[in-house]
């Protein structure tokens, strides 16, 4: 084992023990929680997570298990259960909400998760009732809902097309196409290509300019559309991501040399470059056209490249900031696992220097002080997966070359 992956590995196992030291179980020893700042507040609270994948419960279970996957200890498994049993019992507890659909916000996402946990482990996992699943999705899907991959309809079909078990996919792919003809009925035209309002795509998304970007922009609603273009065949679908990447690309600045940050107040402003918004989630964007649009393969390829220099850039300075983030979703770790794809993928070896050198620093910082970045002023970690120390511990586990399913690529393999 060379050094690098030995002491991301050593810094995994630390962060696995650190949540198993401090869950908080129920009096039979049964499910567990954790307590955690709030995401993204501007004066954060303490609270006991919530049920979802993006930075609940959820996405702690999922690196557990996926530690437990490489480690083989038995109280990886045990919490990652716990914390599984906590969020069905959470789910359960509330009301139905139009976050629902949402990978990454809502019960579907839980159930999505699960049948990851349950693949991982040796160990049953909490049950999916396929029925369960569809009345979910009816009833989600008959009430107003968002359209993006973060908190709508979008990342829905990229659930639906990698549901675990196998078995279910068959049940679920029409479904997806149903949400697809919906995400295409609801386009406008702008810039010569398709775009979505924000207040049409999520109404929590500020501002009037259609985005650019995965998680609420162009760049998501294309992956989704590609995929059911794979899976399908419907030449529509293929259509309406090459019209979503015209729209993101006539945003192009060449004076930033990225795509701008269009939620800000001025449209100059660039973003965070980041899986979230801006170049990184459009290089994943354009690495998976790559793959799916075979006729437009070297034009995909030349804004992907773009996107990964841009990214790269980023990820240096990223490494050098004392005020650095280092979560998956716009930090150091997930800047570092797009460059590692990407670069494996075009075969362009000069991004792999810096790649390690993220690895590295990060996993030393938690090794020597236990210290870890997931937002600049925080005093307390967050446990979770997109926003905190769950998702530094996963990328760290894919950084040092254990196959995962991969967040950052949308659960799907470009390989």
């Amino acid at each position: 084992m060379d050094p690098k992956t030995s002491t991301c590995l050593e810094a995994v196992r630390r962060i696995a023990d650190m949540l198993c030291a401090t869950a908080i179980w129920d009096r039979d020893n049964r499910s567990c929680n954790w307590i955690g700042a709030s995401p993204l507040a501007s004066v954060p609270t303490l609270r006991p997570l919530g049920f979802d994948l993006y930075n609940g419960l959820g996405g702690v279970a999922l690196f557990l298990a996926a530690a437990h996957a490489a480690f083989g200890r038995p109280q990886y498994a045990e919490t990652s259960i716990g914390a599984l049993r906590a969020a069905h019992l959470q789910a359960h507890s509330v009301p139905v909400s139009p976050s629902d659909l949402s990978i990454f916000e809502g019960r579907f996402g839980l159930h999505f998760v699960t049948g990851l946990i349950g693949r991982m482990l040796d160990a049953p996992a909490p049950s999916i009732a396929l029925p369960d699943v569809l009345h979910l999705l009816a009833q989600g899907t008959g009430r107003p809902h968002s359209l993006d991959v973060m908190a709508g309809s979008a990342g829905t079909i990229l659930g639906l097309l990698n549901f675990e078990p196998h078995g279910f996919r068959m049940h679920l792919a029409a479904l997806a196409s149903r949400l697809g003809e919906e995400i295409l009925g609801q386009a406008e035209a702008r810039g010569g290509g398709f775009a979505w309002p924000p207040r049409t795509i999520n109404g929590a998304v500020s501002g009037t300019v259609p985005l650019c970007g995965l998680s609420h922009g162009a760049s998501g609603m294309a992956v989704s559309l590609l995929r059911l273009f794979e899976r399908s065949g419907r030449a529509e679908f293929l259509a309406g991501a090459r019209s979503a990447f015209r729209y993101e690309e006539q945003a192009f600045d060449p004076q930033l040399g990225s795509w701008p940050d269009l939620r800000a107040a001025t449209a100059a402003q660039r973003g965070f470059d980041a899986w979230c918004h801006g170049a990184g989630g459009i290089a994943i964007a354009r690495l998976q056209a790559m793959r799916s649009d075979i006729l437009l393969r070297d034009h995909h390829r030349s804004v992907a490249i773009t996107a990964l220099e841009r990214t790269h850039e980023a990820l240096c300075e990223s490494i050098d900031s004392p005020q650095r983030d280092e979560g998956l979703c716009h930090g150091t770790i997930g800047l570092a696992e797009i460059c590692r794809i990407g670069g494996r993928m075009l075969s362009v070896p000069t991004f792999s220097p810096k790649v390690d050198q993220a690895a590295a620093t990060v996993a030393e910082g938690i090794i020597d002080m236990g210290e870890f970045r997931d937002w600049p002023g925080d005093v307390v970690a967050r446990p979770g997966l997109m926003l905190g120390i769950s998702g530094v511990g996963y990328g760290l586990l894919s950084l040092s070359g254990m196959r995962l399913p991969s967040v950052v690529t949308l659960f799907e393999s470009f390989a």
